[in-house]
């Protein structure tokens, strides 16, 4: 491919940018004025200080800190610039995530016509990935332009891979290493990158020796280090994590997530599950066999159908990140956005099996469109309606509560939300809904406490607060509730010692709520 034809193929870029774009507008474009939502958006924009400033010293701060588990540096100067030029206003964070997704379309577009040769096939795939409403989450939740970004690298460093590998030139070896490199700043899940190039040398048939690992190498020290980083950020979930439970539930997400791929009906945002983990269990048992099938086939039919193998193991790899998130005192067995990469992998897969079926039922090439057509509109109609679930945080917890009715962290997030807009009642039912699924909760229990609060009812604040303390007495939310509480009875002693106790388990968590009181009395907050 000469320089000439190189600039050439740029210009076609431009228009299929355009159509992509106005795709995205189409699916997206009402849900641009989505409101932010209380599921991390407070914690990392609205009432996040670090990102209400944009100047050498917020820099290096984004630098030097977590999100409190993630290293998102590029992410949250993204989120300064953001908010130096548009403050709070939630239209531009939107539409810098659905400008992200297109980009993105475009990228796989270009990737898998380098890696397949096939300009159709790159087609299909990247216009499924734009419309497939797994995504939705992705594009629609302010917190998730994490994902998004990183994913923008990761597509930039694949494509200039495959560049590489055609062209031979040391200069796109480059440029791929760097946007891996960007793009780890952005979000770490993006770490498998290094395997993926050699599931596509295994593809091209790159003999896997000394020479390729060398070329590999600065992939792997970068995912090494910031591997390093990562594991010091989630140290307190890694120390949760048992080696059975991760294999069982991981098998269970891959399943889930391909079922979520060929059939995307009752998506939400949280996937909550509260039965035993077993291997006897049907739950889990299915999916391991399901998982140890695919493998088997893949390996069987590589020869044969050397996609099946290469979607499968990218598929997978992709995913592989997102497996370690479920170790948390509650298990939540995936996320959509999880999706987001993993689902090239699928859809390339399944457009290549499509058109070999295409073929040999000898069916025309203009009817292929029209074809192709039916499931990107189903999908485009399904998307449509899933943008309007992340209205707000009311229809999002809704939804979530209609999707999963035992799912106490759905009750207890709209509560929350409820909460906070002065909405006490509807708070407290949620509240109560919520400890009638899981008692257990020490956080629901502080949070009934401090709807009881609010309504001055301040026995049942106490019992609520005494509730949590019963069942973990570090609840650093109960004790500070308690403070408040006693500070508004006057009870100065009583209430310098419960904050003095709640600074004790949790500095950070006590400097968090007041900075976040701050926020809201400078109106900051939305």
């Amino acid at each position: 491919m000469t320089m000439k034809s190189l600039r050439r193929d740029r210009w076609k870029a431009i228009p299929l940018f355009a159509v992509f774009l106005v795709v995205g507008l189409l699916l997206y474009g009402h849900g641009l004025t989505n409101a932010f939502v209380t599921l991390d958006d407070d914690m990392l924009i609205t009432l996040n200080t670090v990102v209400h400033e944009l100047s050498p010293h917020s820099i290096a701060r984004a630098f030097t800190m977590y999100d409190p588990e993630l290293y998102i540096p590029l992410t949250l100067v993204a989120y300064q610039i953001l908010y130096h030029f548009f403050g709070l206003l939630p239209e531009a964070y939107h539409l810098l995530s659905l400008l992200l997704h297109v980009a993105n379309a475009l990228l796989v577009f270009l990737f898998i016509r380098e890696l397949s040769g096939r300009r159709g096939v790159a087609l299909m795939t990247a216009l499924l990935f734009l419309v497939h409403p797994l995504h939705v989450e992705a594009v629609m939740w302010a917190s998730a332009i994490k994902d998004v970004l990183s994913s923008f690298f990761l597509l930039l460093s694949l494509f200039f891979y495959m560049r590489f590998l055609r062209k031979g030139s040391k200069k796109y070896l480059r440029w791929s290493m760097e946007a891996f490199g960007v793009g780890l700043l952005c979000k770490v899940s993006i770490i498998i990158l290094p395997i993926l190039l050699l599931l596509i040398d295994v593809r091209e048939k790159r003999r896997i020796g000394e020479k390729n690992l060398q070329e590999k190498l600065p992939y792997f020290v970068l995912a090494v280090v910031f591997g390093f980083i990562a594991v010091v950020g989630k140290l307190s979930a890694v120390s949760q994590m048992n080696m059975s439970d991760l294999v069982l539930v991981s098998a269970k997400a891959t399943l889930f997530q391909l079922t979520s791929l060929v059939w995307p009906t009752d998506l939400s945002v949280l996937y909550p599950y509260h039965g035993p983990i077993s291997l006897s269990s049907p739950p889990f048992l299915v999916p391991v066999i399901f998982c140890f099938a695919l493998g088997s086939l893949a390996v069987v039919l590589r020869k044969k159908m050397p996609n099946v193998l290469f979607c499968t193991g990218f598929f997978v790899l992709a995913l592989f990140p997102s497996f370690f998130n479920y170790a948390k005192v509650d298990i939540y067995i995936t996320s959509d956005r999880y999706a987001y990469i993993p689902s090239i992998g699928f859809f390339f897969l399944a457009v290549s099996v499509a058109s070999i079926i295409l073929n040999r039922l000898h069916v025309s090439h203009s009817a292929r469109p029209l074809l192709s057509f039916i499931p990107l509109f189903l999908l485009s109609a399904v998307t449509f309606v899933q943008v309007e679930v992340w209205r707000n945080s009311e229809t999002l917890f809704s939804h979530a509560i209609q999707v999963s009715p035992q799912s106490f962290l759905a009750y207890n997030n709209r509560g929350t939300n409820r909460l906070f807009e002065g909405r006490i009642d509807g708070a407290l039912e949620d509240f109560k809904k919520a400890l009638q699924i899981n008692p257990g909760h020490r956080v629901i229990w502080s949070n009934l406490g401090d709807a009881y609060l609010k309504k001055l009812m301040l026995p049942e604040a106490e019992s609520a607060y005494r509730e949590a303390l019963k069942i973990e007495p570090n609840t650093v939310e109960a004790h500070v509730g308690l403070g408040n509480m006693y500070k508004h009875l006057g009870r100065k002693e009583d209430s310098l010692a419960e904050y003095g106790i709640a600074l004790s388990i949790d500095q950070a968590y006590v400097i968090k709520r007041l900075s976040e009181a701050i926020e809201r009395q400078n109106g900051r907050a939305p």
